[in-house]
């Protein structure tokens, strides 16, 4: 897995990260000031003005940063939504929605390849799922299966947290399991031996045996 350049404001260079080849990327911000603890978060694809109509019915609090408002000098290529903190697991998740290719965007904050739709290679890792601890896994998944993911039960995994409860996505799955924490683990397919790493409080398991994405 190639590490790539990501966010670059001012021309520093403030992030890098990797490319799956199903299409989710994750990128490493550096870390925040001395005394702030780094907290992982998931960005959901999706259609932001959806997601409005639908917080507003479910009585969520929801924020969305629309590149359309956004001076066009200043624009990122896609715009952004974040839910309230207090509302559970989504308080650990945003929505993103591509409004245009990051390679055509203009702002060179945004150039970095880690951006490029087309940047991971067909033979690249994949992501399988993401795990996330949440106080209340029932709540939890109910609203993420309002966001589109479907529910599928139970998943058990030899690492831990060895059980939780599985919906999936088009390009891959997210396991809810009892604890707080938000993002706590990834799982990634590659074709190499099994590893276990540790980054900013997240655990990665590097899983052998080549690509098998559970949602496909």
């Amino acid at each position: 897995m190639s590490v790539l350049d990501g966010w670059s404001p001012g021309g520093t260079l403030w992030s890098r990260g990797i490319r799956f080849a199903n299409g989710p990327f994750l990128d490493i911000h550096n870390l925040p000031p001395e005394g702030s603890e780094p907290e992982p978060s998931l960005l959901l694809r999706g259609e932001l003005r959806v997601a409005q109509t639908l917080a507003r019915h479910r009585g969520w609090r929801f924020t969305a940063n629309l590149r359309s408002d956004m001076p066009q000098e200043v624009a990122s290529p896609w715009s952004l939504g974040y839910f309230g903190r207090g509302q559970g697991v989504l308080s650990k998740i945003g929505l993103i929605e591509y409004e245009i290719d990051p390679a055509t965007c203009g702002n060179a904050e945004f150039a970095g390849k880690l951006f490029a739709l087309d940047s991971a290679p067909a033979a690249c890792a994949i992501l399988e799922r993401i795990w996330i601890g949440t106080e209340d896994v029932g709540r939890a998944e109910a609203d993420l299966a309002c966001l589109g993911l479907r529910p599928t039960g139970e998943f058990r995994s030899e690492d831990p947290p060895a059980v939780g409860r599985r919906l999936r996505g088009e390009t891959g799955d997210v396991v809810l399991c009892e604890g707080g924490g938000g993002v706590l683990r990834l799982d990634i397919a590659a074709a190499r031996e099994t590893t276990v790493l540790h980054f900013v409080g997240v655990t990665a398991v590097l899983k052998s045996g080549g690509p098998s994405l559970a949602s496909a």
